[in-house]
């Protein structure tokens, strides 16, 4: 399949680069009957031009310059990538419907429509409703909780209670209405108003929507 082939000639390419690790790699992928004893024994992977397939290159190239007027937009406007968006809307001589969770990702936009029209076009909208920055926001607080859950040395199975002190109305109704994703998220069982004793590197303080949010896991 296209991965296994993919991962196998990358630990080719990588050998002379990487030794041990595309060695390492090359035994993980290589067929069950494939008696070669080193990747440094295998011959250099050969350009195959009949493997290419023209069409998806073609849409890979639109996709990656409709992403790129879309950042410009969002840049030109002044608005962060973690601020989620409504929508997107691509117009393309080719068929991207394909790629809308690319799009969706990379854009950070909650809907992306699509059109078929001669030249490469996009439109962002970028009104920022009082729903779309709480969002926003969550997510914000969803990054540094999970920076914070680094620090700390937390592993994924690692659970944790959040508690947290905020003045700012936004950032606490966001906590409030979101609690549920935040949690799964973060790897939380609860978000709890208030200060607790923690050790000394399960809190913080950030600067979020405007204002200061001092965080710790317990």
């Amino acid at each position: 399949n296209t991965l296994h082939t993919v991962l196998l000639e990358l630990s080719q390419l990588m050998a002379p680069f990487t030794p041990f690790f595309a060695e390492e790699l090359f035994f993980k992928v290589k067929d069950k009957g494939d008696i070669t004893e080193s990747v440094h024994l295998c011959d250099w992977p050969v350009y195959n031009e009949a493997r290419v397939e023209g069409e998806i290159v073609s849409s890979m190239h639109a996709v990656r310059n409709a992403v790129s007027i879309a950042l410009e937009k969002r840049a030109e406007s002044k608005i962060p990538v973690r601020q989620i968006l409504s929508e997107l809307v691509v117009s393309s001589p080719n068929d991207l419907s394909l790629y809308e969770d690319i799009f969706s990702q990379e854009v950070n936009v909650q809907k992306v429509s699509f059109a078929r029209g001669e030249k490469l076009e996009v439109v962002l909208k970028t009104e920022i409703t009082e729903e779309l920055r709480e969002l926003g926001l969550v997510r914000e607080i969803t990054r540094h909780v999970n920076a914070l859950r680094k620090n700390a040395g937390l592993s994924i199975h690692d659970r944790v209670v959040v508690h947290y002190e905020t003045s700012n109305e936004e950032v606490k109704n966001a906590l409030v209405n979101h609690q549920e994703t935040l949690q799964k998220e973060t790897l939380a069982d609860d978000y709890k108003e208030g200060r607790v004793r923690v050790k000394e590197n399960c809190e913080s303080e950030v600067t979020i929507g405007g204002g200061s949010l001092f965080l710790q896991l317990k």
